[in-house]
């Protein structure tokens, strides 16, 4: 099920931050057809994760002739279970979105929150190869909502380094038409 952005909306801003040999994580996968539009687009070795073993049975059936080469796997994206620097990029398309079910206030969001965000960033970047790996988040929230957790709660440097996640921000892409609906496209640079 898409309820965010669907793939064909953000392709053209993503594909530049891709290569075809890279090694792609997407956390929080759920039931999107993401992971596969991602593959028939030519990205072949990526790794779908979702803390939902239902979820990744479902997907990992529906997509086994098809795609093979993908991997589904039950995972909880706050604690990877993959090595340091195992891939090239990590997307969150909307994973993100979903901690945020019990932030509270979002001018003073709560901690177990903000330490869930934190989780998420810390390990997407522990698991992106250093000097040059991509973490792509796609989100429904506006800038001055989601770059706050990008940034460490504030704890940005010059040009916009986040020593906590060891990346530096780039500038936020808008996909949409200016209407209530749009999506924003939140990349950083693992360092």
């Amino acid at each position: 099920y898409e309820w965010l952005a669907g793939y064909e909306s953000i392709a053209p801003s993503m594909r530049p931050l891709l290569k075809p040999t890279d090694r792609i994580l997407v956390v929080g996968c759920g039931n999107s057809p993401f992971t596969a539009a991602l593959y028939d687009d030519g990205f072949k070795n990526v790794t779908s994760i979702d803390f939902s073993p239902t979820v990744i049975k479902a997907m990992a059936a529906r997509h086994a002739e098809a795609r093979p080469e993908l991997k589904w796997l039950t995972m909880d994206m706050l604690d990877l279970k993959f090595d340091d620097e195992s891939f090239d990029v990590v997307i969150d398309k909307a994973a993100m979105d979903a901690l945020m079910t019990d932030e509270g206030s979002v001018w003073d969001p709560a901690q177990a929150t903000r330490d869930a965000a934190d989780a998420m960033c810390r390990e997407s970047s522990r698991v992106l190869v250093k000097g040059g790996g991509v973490f792509i988040c796609v989100s429904f929230a506006q800038p001055h909502f989601r770059i706050k957790y990008l940034e460490a709660f504030g704890e940005v440097g010059e040009d916009r380094v986040v020593e906590r996640y060891d990346w530096t921000l780039q500038p936020h892409t808008v996909i949409g038409d200016g209407g209530c609906l749009e999506s924003f496209i939140y990349t950083a640079l693992r360092r």
